[in-house]
């Protein structure tokens, strides 16, 4: 029985009974710890190096207030935690002063029938930006993970590591263009018709990791969330790529659009209603039907047990020609100017964990398509955030 297939906000005292019962060993991806001391350097040294080890291999869970024997769960011993967020910022601070670079995306939850004794589950993510090294106490150790637990590792696997972690970036590039190109050439599991269109991607970092697969079971129960930037889901189904929602021409809809999940946890968003009012870029509505978007498929995706982070990527197709339309009424701004492009690839943004702010993570991405424009960043913010969510509230 696994974890990484459950939300770590969904895991209960349930889930940490079937560990024992089936007698799931540590491992690659799971270790048990009684109980947790940091008072000693030696201590944080070694907490750290447990944490970086799972970074640096396929990610996963480390829990704390389990007990095993030859590496065999035998029996839960929560931890008397008075104070559980503080703990929880204590560990989170430990592991971001002591490891570089900082690991992104780590979870921590705490599960017991009885608070304060708790079971600490720290799920860590596979890493971006692997290897992270060990710094705490003047330290420099890499560790990394095999089916026998952590160990440390030699020069050659550190080089490996630093090549495959390269590797992993640009092989998700390649990824996002090939679908950029599959859509502009109309080969798309739901019909898109020509003309400018919004398209987003949310890929895992696990995106070609054949172990990590959402359990489509579940998606049809989130078809509300999945729905596509504008307008109703007028077709759902499964579909050789995984699950499908659409706003079809059939149903009157002047632009269809469509949202596909992908058996890897990868969601591919294609809208042609935005940008179809002839060549204007409605700011306002644009942006927030993005923020509004995003919100709606991060939740999917954290449902899904898609492990953060996630590499989020904003692409603009045949908006040569294209102005941004404004209030100028707020906006005084003089040099506005057509974009010069029919493609906008917009550098992508690296989602960390799913209870980051949309309109924060989105802010440089906006940033840029208003910067194509002839603006100097987006003109809906301010030192506050995005203007017309106050205005909405």
């Amino acid at each position: 029985m696994a974890l990484d297939n459950r939300s770590l906000e969904s895991l209960e005292e349930s889930d940490l009974q079937r560990l024992i019962q089936n007698e799931v060993p540590e491992g690659r991806t799971i270790e048990y710890k009684g109980e947790l001391h940091l008072e000693e350097p030696r201590q944080r040294k070694e907490f750290l190096a447990d944490v970086s080890s799972f970074a640096n291999a396929g990610g996963g869970h480390l829990l704390i207030g389990i007990k095993a024997m030859n590496g065999t769960p035998r029996e839960l011993t929560p931890m008397s935690i008075e104070n559980i967020d503080g703990e929880k910022l204590r560990l989170e601070n430990l592991i971001r002063d002591g490891v570089e670079p900082r690991i992104s995306g780590i979870g921590i939850k705490a599960i017991g029938p009885n608070p304060p004794n708790v079971v600490l589950v720290i799920r860590i993510p596979r890493s971006w930006s692997a290897p992270h090294m060990v710094t705490h106490g003047g330290t420099s150790k890499f560790y990394s993970r095999n089916s026998a637990g952590k160990f440390p590792m030699d020069t050659s696997e550190i080089r490996t590591a630093f090549t495959a972690s390269q590797g992993l970036g640009e092989r998700i590039r390649i990824l996002h263009r090939d679908r950029i190109h599959l859509i502009v050439n109309e080969q798309t599991p739901s019909p898109v018709e020509d003309g400018a269109k919004v398209i987003l991607h949310l890929v895992p970092l696990t995106v070609f990791d054949p172990d990590h697969q959402v359990d489509l079971s579940q998606v049809r129960r989130l078809t509300s969330q999945l729905g596509p930037l504008v307008g109703e889901v007028t077709d759902r189904r499964f579909n050789f790529d995984g699950f499908l929602t659409a706003r079809t021409r059939d149903s009157g809809a002047s632009k269809p659009s469509y949202v596909q999940v992908f058996r890897n946890g990868m969601i591919e968003v294609v809208d042609g209603w935005v940008l179809s009012r002839g060549r204007a870029i409605p700011s306002t509505s644009f942006e927030g039907y993005l923020i509004k978007g995003v919100a709606r498929y991060l939740e999917v995706a954290q449902q899904l047990a898609v492990q953060p982070p996630l590499n989020m990527m904003l692409s603009l197709t045949n908006v040569r020609g294209h102005q941004m339309e404004v209030d100028h009424r707020r906006i005084n701004w003089e040099e506005s100017h057509a974009i010069d492009r029919d493609y906008l690839y917009v550098p992508e943004i690296l989602v960390e964990s799913f209870d980051m702010d949309p309109s924060l993570l989105l802010r440089p991405a906006f940033d840029s398509i208003w910067n194509a424009a002839g603006y100097p960043r987006s003109m809906n913010y301010d030192s506050d955030g995005w203007i017309p969510g106050r205005q909405q509230t």
